[in-house]
């Protein structure tokens, strides 16, 4: 996710502690040594795109902590979900492109019913990716590029 989202043109990457994230012991211990990783994949990928920034790589928050954080420092803020009524794509990205979007994505197995409850009450806005259950990367990269698809993020720019 780091990578291809880099790639796509994500500029910075929040891990989120929700209910149904896996805490390993052993993942604890290792922290500094991951955390020196996902760096060396920021970096590694936006040489590879030739990007003049690397994303920055912030220190895990809280479920209730990232939705506040999104919609007070963001203008748009979204939560992909499998929920029946989760909101429509369409629906999402209408109007102009907001300067600063954050993307709420979950773990596997998708956020706690209370957790979406939570977000939309933070103004947080639920949208659907479709029918179908995608891993947490998965739905990072796909909501990712269906907001930039819909603001012409993707188009082709004259040099």
């Amino acid at each position: 996710m780091l990578q291809k989202g880099t790639e796509l043109g994500v500029s910075a990457f929040v891990p989120i502690v929700t209910l149904r994230t896996v805490v390993r012991a052993a993942a604890e211990r290792g922290g500094l040594k991951k955390r020196a990783r996902w760096e060396r994949i920021l970096r590694e990928a936006a040489e590879q795109c030739r990007r003049a920034r690397v994303p920055r790589l912030f220190d895990p928050l809280s479920f209730d902590d990232a939705g506040r954080e999104a919609t007070s420092t963001h203008e748009r803020a979204f939560l992909p979900t499998l929920r029946p009524g989760g909101g429509s794509r369409a629906k999402a990205a209408r109007g102009a492109p907001p300067a600063r979007v954050a993307l709420l994505v979950g773990p596997e197995g998708g956020f706690d019913e209370s957790e979406v409850q939570r977000a939309i009450e933070c103004g947080v806005q639920p949208v659907h990716l479709g029918p179908r259950t995608l891993r947490a990367e998965t739905a990072a990269l796909a909501a990712a590029t269906i907001l930039m698809d819909r603001w012409g993020e993707l188009e082709e720019r004259a040099e």
